[in-house]
């Protein structure tokens, strides 16, 4: 496993009508390609969330055409590859990777997807504000 720090601080992201929602806030191209086969298990692991943040935890892919080390996120097709929200015990997604899963999430690609580079995001959403639209936080 490789740790990949943030550069971009803890600012959340609320609007999700511009380009800041997809990678972040000053993204730039990835310089690093990690292999992963379809039906392999990717973990994400985070170095911090307030525990006050609850909400889903989802995670996207998007195929870049070729190089990802030279694709720009905004304009690719991104499609949803898995997710959890609120549970039957009223705990949500975010509460069981802080607490039961220590700051972690393993996810398993899907079988299907073609041989390709992708990006991958990995999104956990507080909902501690939502009140209305644009006040979530991802």
């Amino acid at each position: 496993m490789q740790d990949i720090p943030n550069p971009f601080g803890d600012s959340p992201i609320i609007y999700l009508n511009n380009n800041d929602v997809v990678c972040n806030k000053g993204a730039k191209p990835a310089q690093l390609v990690a292999p992963a086969r379809a039906g392999s298990q990717v973990t994400f692991k985070w170095d911090k969330w307030f525990d006050d943040h609850k909400g889903p935890v989802i995670t996207y892919l998007a195929s870049c055409g070729g190089d990802c080390r030279a694709a720009n996120g905004s304009a690719l097709n991104w499609f949803n590859i898995d997710e959890a929200g609120l549970y039957e015990n009223a705990s949500w997604a975010t509460d069981r990777l802080m607490v039961q899963n220590n700051m972690t999430c393993t996810i398993t690609l899907p079988q299907q997807i073609p041989n390709s580079q992708y990006l991958m995001r990995h999104k956990m959403i507080a909902l501690h504000i939502a009140r209305q639209q644009n006040e979530a936080e991802l």
